[in-house]
């Protein structure tokens, strides 16, 4: 895949898919807004570096969130953890549940 940076030096592409998500006390996302990674440089902002922008946005809750490479990749192996962790405990409450 090319780096898809148009004439005046921008990018911006989305990369995987949007993900749902929910508020705190919600259990289904069904409502929530989505969350989406992107690649992005805009000449203007951050002296022109290339970054990662997260973002999500549908009312009450919006989130526009700029990162570093590094800081994009610490942020998916923690989201990697947390998941792996949700997997055990649930998976320890559905052995206890079973009679």
């Amino acid at each position: 895949m090319s780096a898809a940076i148009d004439r005046d030096g921008h990018h911006w592409e989305q990369h995987g898919k949007s993900v749902a998500i929910a508020r705190p006390g919600v259990l289904e996302a069904t409502t929530a807004c989505t969350l989406a990674a992107h690649s992005m440089r805009n000449p203007r902002i951050l002296q022109g570096r290339v970054h990662v922008m997260l973002e999500a946005g549908k009312d009450p809750f919006t989130l526009a969130a700029r990162m570093t490479a590094l800081e994009a990749r610490t942020l998916a192996a923690s989201l990697v953890k947390a998941a792996d962790r949700v997997d055990e405990v649930q998976a320890l409450l559905d052995r206890r549940a079973k009679p």
